[in-house]
């Protein structure tokens, strides 16, 4: 899966040039015939002039999943640990390229080999990419957490530019406001409940009919509806993005986790948030090993909606059981609603996620949030020995 490529780069003419020779690579790296692809611009496999300079690159994975270390080789193993922020890490290499344009800038983890041998987080707004000329390890009882958290980290690419848009808004009502719906991703996730003197709900968008072909997080629930300044139930985040890509192996033995957070509880009548969706998991080599190994992308539970209380806040999924949906939070009790109002769970493995509770009818009480949906994994290659939470999507 690994090669390495000669190709010519034009230097700058002493002239302006007004004439534009070098085309956008296509969307599996085409090149019209004598041109290669080159960090996402054709360019001459021969020289084009006295001034032209070779450039070598060193391609990992196929396809979309391609991608390249222009210019010199990684020359040293690398170990990871703690936590990496994509917009400003110092790891992160500036000669990773695409042979797919479409795909977005990312954090490029480059080296001749990646051990992941402690617990390590990943923020910011690129995706993470961890990038081997040979072997990635994630040892033993060691979690690459990409997840965003009801309370901490926002995981790396989460917050997707494609996300669709909420067909319905939940009501704000001084009465009890309706719940947010949780985001959707590719499933669907669950709608609000309505407020018990009937504040309508939010609704959550449609599910994505078509596998990802670029790296891209989870997408973030609604907001809930408001009874008053501040007592909206904040939504829950999406999940981040990883991609795993190595020449010869992956060895997975800990957790990847790239689930969604749950939603903010409702405060004083108002709505509870919607529940976060999962993010986005790729994995690719020609051999991959996952004994024992969590791999999760599970939405976040709904925020409950508040009473005279507040409502609790969502659950955000376990790695501990990657299979068991993430719990809403409970509604506010007092003005009758005795804790109705209950956030929906979040969509884990095969369980869709669940709408959030309507508030005590006739009662000033606040509906309940939606539970966020599942993320997406993939992998080149089938795996065994893993616990894949939604199902693993094998795409050679």
């Amino acid at each position: 899966m690994t090669r390495l490529v000669a190709t010519a780069a034009l230097l700058l003419a002493a002239c302006f040039n007004p004439t534009y020779h070098d085309p956008m690579c296509g969307p599996q790296g085409e090149c019209p015939n004598g041109l290669v692809c080159v960090a996402g611009t054709c360019l001459s496999s021969a020289p084009m002039d006295d001034a032209a300079v070779d450039v070598a690159q060193t391609c990992v994975g196929s396809g979309v999943w391609q991608l390249c270390i222009v210019g010199a080789p990684p020359s040293a193993a690398v170990t990871l640990g703690g936590t990496i922020n994509t917009d400003t890490s110092t790891s992160c290499a500036s000669n990773g390229a695409w042979t797919s344009a479409s795909q977005p800038a990312a954090c490029v983890i480059a080296g001749t080999s990646i051990d992941v041998s402690t617990n390590t987080t990943a923020t910011g707004t690129k995706p993470l990419v961890l990038f081997s000329t040979s072997t990635i390890q994630l040892a033993s009882g060691v979690t690459l957490d990409v997840a965003s958290h009801r309370v901490g980290t926002t995981g790396a690419g989460a917050h997707a530019a494609g996300c669709d848009a909420f067909p319905q808004a939940p009501m704000d009502s001084t009465s009890g406001a309706g719940g947010a719906g949780g985001g959707s991703f590719m499933s669907g996730a669950g709608d609000g409940g309505a407020g018990g003197r009937g504040a309508t709900a939010g609704h959550a968008a449609p599910a994505d009919t078509v596998a990802p072909t670029i790296l891209r997080g989870g997408c973030h629930g609604q907001t809930g509806g408001t009874a008053g300044a501040g007592s909206a139930g904040p939504p829950g985040s999406g999940g981040g993005t990883v991609f795993l890509v190595a020449s010869t192996s992956l060895s997975l033995l800990g957790t990847i986790n790239a689930s969604g957070a749950g939603g903010g509880g409702g405060l004083s009548l108002g709505g509870g948030g919607g529940g976060g969706s999962g993010g986005m998991i790729v994995l690719a080599a020609p051999s991959i090993m996952a004994t024992n190994a969590k791999i999760i992308a599970n939405g976040g539970g709904g925020g409950g909606g508040g009473g005279a209380s507040n409502g609790s806040p969502g659950f955000d999924p376990s790695t501990l059981t990657p299979t068991t949906a993430a719990q809403g939070g409970n509604g506010g009790s007092g003005n009758g609603c005795a804790g109705n109002g209950r956030g929906g769970a979040g969509a884990a493995s095969t369980v869709a996620a669940a709408d959030g509770e309507a508030g005590a009818m006739n009662n000033t009480c606040g509906g309940g949030g939606g539970g966020g949906a599942v993320g997406y994994i993939q992998s080149n290659v089938a795996i065994g020995g893993a616990t894949v939470s939604p199902s693993l999507t094998v795409i050679p």
